[in-house]
């Protein structure tokens, strides 16, 4: 509110924005988190504190930068069973990416719209485009849309590739009109030339293809042709998400004259617009891209859906700002160049590195895998501590560390030769650090010690159960206490005396108070999350909350009944026989889609679903 009251540049002033939140991040962990006001797994504070200034980052750019139909929609989720956020990629393809999900960044655009919360990702296994394809001994390639120059030198560069040209099976029919009119001072003056270029080429009897930038850039030119009654409301067709079949039936017929098709840049790659013999005669299909591309490949992409195969066919550029298309040609293509400058130093310094060391991971852990005696929890453990590693060793945020240290120090001109020493420096640093992760983890012959509480207590072992409990502390390891209590409990065979019943009723009433705590600390984030004003009318985070808090109660309630039970059939007595009472009377039925649900929604763990000899329960 300040930044904004103020009327000051909030991407300028992002780094203070992000530093103030830091602060009081730094705050709030200190006082709850460390005094244990609030509980975690101890073995995820390292993860904590590595994720801090991210988290900042993410929250900032949920709250200013991120804009829904721009750079995401919010869909239902068929593996969730939910609506959850799904990216879209605007700047190349326009595709929905209900697969992908952002670190962090989801988790703040889930709170920021009132959504269900989901867990954050770590990422243990991966490859990037570049070393997949430096995996084959022979690449070939064929494209029409190489692009810029700088395109072929970095394609060259990396794979060592040679270009050569194929010209065309037909000679070219399609017309650029590439005038600087094209360019609008202002949105007003925008789309009134917009309309009036698309109504020409309607009353021509082409087809129009008009390709924007976001989903609602979509919808605002719907509203705004329908709204001119110019056009028939059913020439015009609208596609903006590649998983509604309905939207991209068109694809499948041929296109006549006088229909308008709105899309974003679905449409722009790879897409076959096919037309009439009608509409090709009229002039063919008529592409007006309504933005500026990254790089000239998304351009070339775009306006070549037009004149395809040899038809005739025609393209224009129209957008807001005082230019001419040889300016923007020329800008674009310095960005470009800067772009691809990076792209190959981090290439040939961060994702070569990673990826080696990535591949020596890998190598470790088939070996590990060939072992007979290893079990699926090692494994789960040690990928998981693999993503651990990954993000206290974040290469980006190790280097900016390193810079603030050097470069405050020396003179302008030593600069860059110190910049390239502490990036050796540092990949040194991580390298040995590796060097003793791989040794501890797979060569130290200590006991595994699997960082996921609710993975170890599938062998329903008694000493796992204890050490589940030391792993997840306090609150958190209720799963692990009522898993103890039951082991002891299913030991019984006939008869249980008066002193070991009345040591699983006292693990009863500690795990009570275990339990309370652990309602409080979803009450204090029921408070936090009544204060949130939420973008749009979505109420599932709030619901979210006050289902496990319920679920709890239901859990206290049900502990209560055990221990009034216990009592009740007299533990004064020397011996109980097992005939005098029902051990399934000790647990509490829940539906399965219930328990399922607030172990999902916790936030920390994976989920790991099993049954054991009683079927009255059912434990995440």
């Amino acid at each position: 509110n300040e930044f904004k009251n103020n009327h000051l540049n909030l991407e300028k002033n992002k780094s203070i924005i992000v530093e103030k939140l830091l602060t009081e991040f730094n705050l709030f962990f200190d006082k709850n988190l460390n005094t244990n006001e609030i509980k975690f797994p101890p073995h995820l504070y390292e993860f904590i504190k590595n994720r801090k200034k991210d988290w900042c980052n993410c929250a900032y750019d949920a709250l200013f930068t991120y804009k829904i139909n721009k750079h995401y929609i919010i869909a239902y989720d068929e593996d969730l069973n939910f609506e959850t956020i799904k990216p879209v990629d605007f700047s190349n393809t326009g595709v929905v990416e209900f697969k992908s999900v952002w670190t962090g960044l989801h988790q703040f655009l889930e709170i920021k719209h009132g959504l269900r919360l989901t867990e954050e990702n770590l990422n243990t296994c991966f490859i990037s485009n570049l070393c997949f394809f430096q995996l084959y001994n022979e690449k070939y390639g064929l494209t029409g849309t190489a692009g810029s120059i700088k395109t072929q030198e970095v394609l060259k560069d990396i794979y060592n590739f040679n270009v050569i040209y194929i010209p065309t099976f037909k000679e070219s029919k399609y017309i650029f009109n590439s005038k600087s009119d094209f360019f609008c001072g202002n949105q007003e003056k925008f789309y009134e030339n917009l309309l009036l270029d698309i109504y020409q080429k309607y009353n021509e009897n082409r087809a129009i293809l008009v390709i924007v930038k976001y989903i609602n850039n979509v919808n605002i030119l719907y509203d705004k042709l329908k709204q001119s009654n110019k056009f028939n409301i059913n020439d015009i067709i609208t596609y903006t998400r590649n998983d509604n079949p309905g939207q991209s039936i068109f694809l499948n017929h041929e296109i006549g004259p006088k229909k308008i098709i709105i899309s974003t840049n679905l449409c722009g790659r790879g897409t076959d617009i096919k037309i009439t013999k009608e509409c090709e005669a009229n002039g063919g299909l008529h592409v007006i891209l309504t933005f500026k591309t990254e790089s000239e490949r998304i351009e070339k992409q775009a306006l070549g859906r037009a004149a395809r195969k040899g038809e005739k066919g025609t393209g224009k550029i129209m957008f807001v700002g005082n230019c001419t298309y040889d300016n923007i040609k020329k800008n674009r293509d310095n960005n470009e160049n800067v772009k691809f400058d990076y792209i190959m130093k981090t290439f040939k310094n961060n994702t070569i590195f990673f990826q080696k060391l990535f591949k020596k991971f890998c190598t470790e852990l088939n070996k590990m895998k060939m072992n007979n005696n290893v079990d699926k929890r090692q494994i789960m453990d040690i990928k998981e501590r693999w993503g651990l590693f990954l993000i206290e060793n974040n290469l980006n945020k190790l280097e900016e560390q390193e810079d603030e240290k050097e470069l405050k120090t020396k003179p302008k001109q030593n600069q860059a030769i110190i910049k390239i020493e502490i990036i050796k420096n540092t990949f040194d640093q991580i390298e040995e650090k590796f060097n003793d992760f791989i040794k501890e983890i797979f060569y130290s012959n200590k006991e595994y010690n699997y960082l996921n509480p609710f993975n170890i207590i599938t062998d329903f072992k008694s000493e796992s159960f204890v050490k589940a409990k030391e792993i997840c502390d306090n609150t958190l390891s209720i799963g692990a206490d009522y898993m103890q209590i039951y082991d002891n409990i299913i030991r019984i065979k006939k008869k249980i005396d008066s002193k070991s019943l009345q040591e699983i009723c006292n693990k009863f009433i500690n795990l009570k108070e275990k339990v309370i705590n652990l309602i409080k600390q979803y009450k204090l984030m029921k408070d936090l999350i009544s204060n949130i004003k939420y973008s749009g009318d979505k109420k599932e985070l709030h619901k979210q909350n006050c289902e496990k808090i319920n679920y709890l109660e239901s859990f206290k309630s049900n502990l209560e009944n055990n221990i009034d039970f216990i009592i009740k059939i007299g533990v004064n007595k020397k011996y109980i026989y097992l005939n005098e009472f029902s051990i399934k009377s000790f647990f509490f039925k829940f539906e399965m889609e219930d328990i399922k649900r607030y172990f999902q929604d916790f936030g920390l763990f994976f989920l790991y679903t099993f049954q054991i000899e009683d079927p009255s329960c059912i434990i995440f």
